[in-house]
């Protein structure tokens, strides 16, 4: 982790250098944004079993995400994940998952219904995850795949 906070300590002119370094190179390597938030950009290629999860900014959610998933509280399954550094930027590769419950329909009837579903066949954790961020591993695991704020 000592070179996730070597990163931070960085000026954000730097970091945002470095970020932007990485972007150019994994678009070149055939990779394409599949996803963000307000503190990451995921990045995922066809055919890979991995994303690849860059911060905007500061590392930290990314270090607490993998730091979660080796050592899961409130029963929650995560995707397998770990902290690499590319480019000079930390970042999460994470093992792909299929979301049950796409972004556009959080929050909706849609939603509710499948995480009842979900919930029926004994996974109870899904609702303490933000969104129910939740999907389904190739070998057919359900894990959360965004649990950088825990």
């Amino acid at each position: 982790m000592l070179q996730a906070e070597e990163f931070d300590a960085l000026g954000y002119q730097v970091r945002d250098k470095r970020i932007s370094a990485l972007r150019k190179f994994l678009k070149k390597e055939g990779f394409t944004q599949i996803g963000s938030g307000c503190t990451r950009i995921t990045f995922g290629k066809p055919r890979v079993d991995y994303v690849i999860k860059l911060p905007l900014s500061s590392s930290y959610n990314n270090v607490n995400e993998v730091k979660f998933a080796k050592n899961p509280k409130k029963g929650i399954k995560v995707a397998k994940c770990s902290l690499e550094i590319l480019k000079g930027v930390p970042v999460v590769k994470m093992e792909r998952v299929k979301p049950l419950v796409e972004p556009r329909f959080y929050g909706s009837d849609r939603a509710e219904r499948a995480i009842q579903r979900i919930q029926k066949s004994g996974e109870r954790w899904i609702t303490k995850v933000n969104c129910c961020q939740v999907g389904r591993t190739k070998d057919g695991r359900i894990v959360a795949f965004d649990v950088g704020n825990f």
